[in-house]
């Protein structure tokens, strides 16, 4: 197969999903993976995968995939600091 760029429609439903992408500046973060010569598309998958988890899309898409009100944020944030405190005084005592 020689696929120089794999071009991905964009639903209505998705575009949603690519507002999120936009950084502070702008521009439009994708995840681009080039196929080489005797690369198969299933290894090219892969590498895509891997990409997105580094950047960190999955979890950006669960987090924006419903709204949540501001104070129910700022409550969840506080609840993940108290987890990571406990955790580190759990460790700190263990020691």
């Amino acid at each position: 197969m020689d696929l120089q760029t794999c071009i991905i429609h964009v639903s209505d439903r998705s575009k949603s999903m690519l507002n999120s992408a936009v950084n502070v500046k702008g521009v439009l973060n994708l995840v681009v993976v080039e196929l080489q010569e005797t690369e198969d598309i299933q290894s090219a998958l892969r590498r895509f995968k891997k990409k997105c988890i580094q950047e960190g899309i999955p979890q950006d898409i669960r987090r924006t995939a419903f709204y949540e009100k501001p104070s129910v944020r700022k409550r969840n944030k506080h609840k993940r600091a108290l987890k990571r405190i406990r955790r580190k005084l759990a460790k700190f005592h263990q020691d």
